[in-house]
């Protein structure tokens, strides 16, 4: 399922819609938005990706009362910037990325993602900082141990 930023042309405020949605309403004003007609910030498959672009561009439009919609910033730069955020993607998002591609995987299968994600060698990498990682996504509910070293996401 495809997903677009779009900004109300009424309030100036950013909100996501279902790529094949016809029309939404502006959250914040109730303003009816033509999706096909409206300028896409972001496309996207992904749902995460939808809800941090919303947001980036709702912060860069810095909305007060009486806001100025020429803050909108153009398409390309929150692209652009969105890009680069997902380059540098934290060490919990990539255990994620691990976890579904794998299904179950080891510490070993971690350091190895890590230190290529990194460009260094395992030898590199803290293994304190990953067990902490791996302890602070178990507190969470995120991941399992069900043998030692061994992990899957829940």
């Amino acid at each position: 399922m495809r997903f677009k930023v779009i900004v109300c042309t009424k309030c100036g405020r950013a909100r996501g819609a279902r790529a094949d949605s016809k029309r939404v309403t502006c959250i914040k004003c109730g303003a009816i938005l033509k999706v096909e007609e409206a300028k896409a910030y972001l496309t996207t498959d992904s749902e995460s990706e939808l809800a941090v672009g919303v947001a980036e561009v709702n912060a860069r439009l810095q909305l007060r009362k009486g806001g100025d919609k020429k803050d909108i910033p153009h398409p390309s730069t929150v692209k652009a910037e969105l890009c680069i955020r997902k380059a540098k993607r934290t060490y919990e998002q990539l255990i994620e990325d691990l976890g579904k591609r794998t299904g179950t995987f080891s510490f070993d299968d971690i350091l190895a993602l890590f230190a290529k994600e990194q460009g260094v060698v395992r030898s590199d990498i803290d293994e304190k900082e990953i067990l902490n990682i791996i302890d602070r996504l178990k507190t969470k509910g995120f991941l399992v141990e069900p043998r030692d070293r061994l992990y899957r996401l829940i």
